[in-house]
């Protein structure tokens, strides 16, 4: 789940991501999740007595402080794949190994509104536009929400200078 509508996420967000997952087998199980961003661990949890044909749903909270912007190459950011993988042995069975993809992720270097690989010029104009705006508002803009709190404000303007001309 991403915060405020964000279509992509900056170094040092909190996320949550939420994975459900099924007994389709005819006993109770117990079992280990793991979910990974490319094949880096976010988190194990598990799950005790799942009865058959019942489900549940895991929430996996990710800090993603430390976890680098996804590569930008040929004009565009490559996002970071997320899965999700029983990984404790559930007997009888062989499909609890296969990894489930759940989707792509892009983390973006810190203070790119405009999605270029770049900080400059046109991250400062989009963040300009949306000043002072809060999520929900017609002017808020998620790409220039850095910090990820819901408000264009001080904050976020403090993260573009640090980020400034930065990879140049």
């Amino acid at each position: 789940m991403l915060p405020y509508g964000a279509e992509a996420i900056y170094p040092g967000w909190k996320i949550s991501i939420n994975v459900t997952v099924r007994n389709e087998g005819d006993f109770t199980e117990t079992f280990n999740v793991t979910v990974y961003y490319d094949h880096h661990t976010i988190g194990t949890q598990n799950v005790t007595n799942l009865a058959p044909g019942a489900n549940t749903t895991l929430t996996f909270p990710w800090n993603t402080t430390g976890v680098p912007p996804c590569p930008f190459v040929d004009g565009h950011y490559v996002p970071y794949i997320i899965s999700a993988n029983v990984t404790s042995p559930i007997l009888g069975e062989i499909s609890s190994y296969l990894p489930f993809y759940g989707g792509t992720l892009v983390i973006r270097l810190p203070a790119d509104a405009s999605c270029n690989g770049k900080v400059n010029v046109l991250d400062l104009g989009m963040l300009g536009y949306a000043w002072l705006a809060k999520y929900g508002e017609p002017k808020y803009g998620p790409r220039c929400d850095f910090n990820g709190d819901g408000a264009i404000n001080v904050i976020d303007l403090g993260l573009l200078g640090v980020w400034w001309l930065y990879p140049d």
